[in-house]
């Protein structure tokens, strides 16, 4: 339950040098309280080995890390410690939470893209439909306008479709 040796990562991820730990509890690193450090201990001489994963928190500063403890043995097979390797998981975790980021960013772009095709469709049917209507020579003048101003609309609205549409295809 003593601290042997500590290498330069360690200190790095602890905060502390080797000299502040060796000699003390392991409870000082920060990585376990007591009772946690008596849980991990009792489950890894049980199965020889365990893993987990703790936050270290040394005032402001929080920072994700994994660990893995696994019993040290003399030469006759008697156990004499453990073995407690750590590591900083602060860019696995941020790159989870990046693809996780990218993940729902493609599902919006593909439900975008569903959605700009089915307001396409109608647009096209509606603004073939009003230039039908507009060529018919017997169309009222007054009417005629409202169907060309119909028209240009459903162009523009067209051109906006088409603009996101090249906007939110994948490079």
């Amino acid at each position: 339950g003593s601290v042997t040796s500590v290498n330069r990562a360690g200190e790095e991820i602890l905060g502390h040098p080797e000299r502040d730990l060796v000699g003390r509890p392991v409870t000082t690193t920060g990585l376990f309280t007591p009772e946690g450090w008596l849980g991990a201990a009792a489950r890894a001489g049980g199965r020889g080995r365990t893993r987990s994963e703790t936050e270290l928190v040394d005032g402001e500063r929080r920072l994700p890390v994994g660990y893995s403890i696994s019993r040290l043995t003399d030469a006759h097979g008697t156990q004499s410690g453990f073995l407690l390797v750590f590591q900083d998981l602060s860019d696995w975790q941020r790159l989870q939470q990046e693809l996780r980021l990218k993940d729902r960013m493609a599902a919006a772009g593909e439900l975008a893209a569903g959605l700009a095709h089915e307001l396409g469709n109608p647009l096209a049917a509606i603004s073939g439909s009003v230039q039908l209507l507009a060529a018919d020579p017997a169309t009222d003048p007054s009417r005629r306008k409202l169907l060309d101003i119909i028209a240009r609309e459903s162009l523009r609205l067209d051109r906006t479709i088409q603009g996101f549409l090249r906007f939110a295809r994948p490079r």
